[in-house]
């Protein structure tokens, strides 16, 4: 073999690296979560209702709505979530250790995707890009607000399949047969997953323009559409099926088609949880500035490594820039879907964080190459502001910064499961229990920092809970204030648990 030639062994040697280092890296960020018991408003519920005790309930996962309708907010259809929650408790039972397994186990698979994806979109000399944007994408602290609630998992098994599909789609040659089914069935899953991942479509589409050179542009449209039908193709079959399933569009109640206009409206929230998720200690307004000037430098340097790539070859030149109007893309998206549920939720910027990973790598990889190359004007700006982004994430990350509210919420909740077991053993049929100072979530800190989504139970939670631990009993469960006469059990068989709301304990 030359010395200049590379083992053909190489790569699977660096993939392996990759994947062992970022496991170490997802469970040392968050091994925090295995002591925690089932958190969030829908665990429970989804535990119930997932699980696969005969045939008839393994179609119900590929015909009935989510949750079996409990969910009081919307209407969803999830059945790969659905059987990732089945799987779970065929496996762990209510052992909350393995459902945080299996997300922590989630997040590391996100983060070698990531890894192998930017290397394949930008070229195998990209590894700076890759490592960085793997690394950051871990251990960002958005992932704080979702990795500890099991339910949550549907937006990381959504980008797991994104990924996935997005990875096959940027191999330059691979069978045609394969190549069709890989691609449509995990574009299948990812919409399975979650409804976001209907971005897989235009996301296939685009880097498969992007990837067709500097061909007319008509060739390039007839390629894309070639080339990305299958995954195209599914997310509409899943659409339909969906619609059947739930006999409309489902969603949310505030969902809107026409909330697309609102897009420019999510901007200003998502780059502030993609830059600074936690405040920096300042002042609002000074943090607002912090955020913006963050913003645009990362934009500017963008444009700057998309102006100048920092190559003399005419192909890498074309795939560095066809890689950055691809992440473009992403982001817009992700900002179309997102305008759609009319709604922001802490943990639905966490599927932002992988275009972003992916930016600042590729912005400190050209810094890197612009160091070597002494042109200082990029490198000190790419390397400063890149540096300064990942150092900030990592102080706020699970690793160097502690998120006590986690563990708070976890004993309030086992002292609520406590309770009202106690309480519905107690009680006879036809009777009622009271559960007083009941809390279904922790308020947010006045100068928000910490965990902003602390959900512990809700009444549906109980509900549910009661099914799966005491299935001998009927019980109904009623949230009332306590300022008027309680209704009466439904039926004399039904023991009655009253939910009185109380002040949010403080410590």
């Amino acid at each position: 073999m030359n010395p200049g030639t590379a083992s053909p062994d190489r790569p699977r040697r660096l993939l392996l690296i990759a994947a062992v280092s970022l496991a170490a890296l997802a469970w040392l960020t968050f091994r925090f979560t295995f002591e925690l018991g089932l958190l969030g408003w829908d665990s429970y519920p989804m535990i119930l209702t997932a699980r696969i005790t005969s045939f008839g309930d393994f179609l119900g996962t590929f015909t009935e709505e989510l949750m079996d309708g409990r969910y009081p907010r919307g209407h969803w259809f999830r059945p790969v979530t659905n059987l990732s929650f089945a799987l779970d408790h065929a496996l762990w039972g209510l052992n909350a250790r393995g459902y945080h397994a299996t997300d922590v186990a989630i997040l590391a698979g996100n983060a070698l995707l990531l890894f192998a994806f930017v290397r394949r979109l930008f070229g195998a000399r990209f590894l700076v890009a890759a490592a960085i944007a793997a690394v950051l994408f871990t251990i960002h602290p958005i992932q704080v607000e979702i990795i500890p609630v099991p339910p949550r998992r549907a937006d990381t098994l959504c980008l797991f399949f994104t990924l996935a599909c997005l990875y096959v789609l940027a191999r330059e040659s691979v069978a045609p047969l394969r190549w069709r089914l890989s691609c449509g069935l995990l574009a299948l899953l990812a919409v399975g997953a979650k409804e976001t991942g209907v971005i897989v479509a235009p996301l296939a589409f685009g880097l498969a323009f992007f990837a067709a050179g500097t061909r007319p542009i008509p060739a390039r449209l007839k390629a894309a559409a070639r080339r990305s039908s299958p995954a195209v193709l599914a997310v509409a079959l899943f659409a339909v099926w969906r619609a059947a399933v739930l006999g409309g569009l489902g969603g949310i109640q505030a969902t809107s088609l026409a909330a697309i206009t609102e897009i420019l409206d999510r901007v200003q929230p998502y780059v502030a949880r993609l830059l600074t998720p936690q405040p920096l200690g300042v002042s609002p307004a000074i943090g607002a500035v912090i955020v913006a000037a963050c913003g645009v430098a990362l934009f500017l340097l963008a444009v700057a490594v998309y102006r100048r790539p920092g190559t003399s070859a005419v192909a890498e030149r074309t795939k560095i820039r066809a890689g950055l109007l691809f992440v473009a893309l992403w982001f817009v998206s992700l900002l179309a879907i997102s305008a759609l549920a009319a709604q922001v939720e802490e943990w639905y910027a966490m599927p932002f964080v992988a275009p972003y990973a992916i930016l600042v790598g590729v912005i400190a990889d050209r810094g890197v190459h612009a160091l070597r190359a002494r042109r200082l004007s990029l490198a000190l700006p790419a390397l400063g502001l890149s540096a300064l982004l990942l150092v900030n994430h990592a102080v706020f990350s699970p690793l160097f910064h502690p998120y006590p509210r986690w563990q708070r919420v976890d004993e309030l909740a086992r002292n609520t499961l406590r309770r009202f077991e106690a309480a519905t053993l107690a009680a006879r049929p036809g009777r009622s229990a009271v559960l007083r100072s009941f809390v279904p979530g922790l308020p947010r800190r006045a100068d928000g920092r910490g965990i902003r989504s602390a959900a512990i139970l809700s009444d549906y939670s109980l509900q549910a809970y009661a099914e799966l631990v005491m299935p001998e009993r009927k019980v109904e469960i009623v949230r009332h204030d306590a300022n008027g006469p309680a209704p009466p059990p439904s039926s004399p068989d039904v023991i009655q648990v009253i939910l009185v709301p109380g002040p949010p304990p403080h410590r």
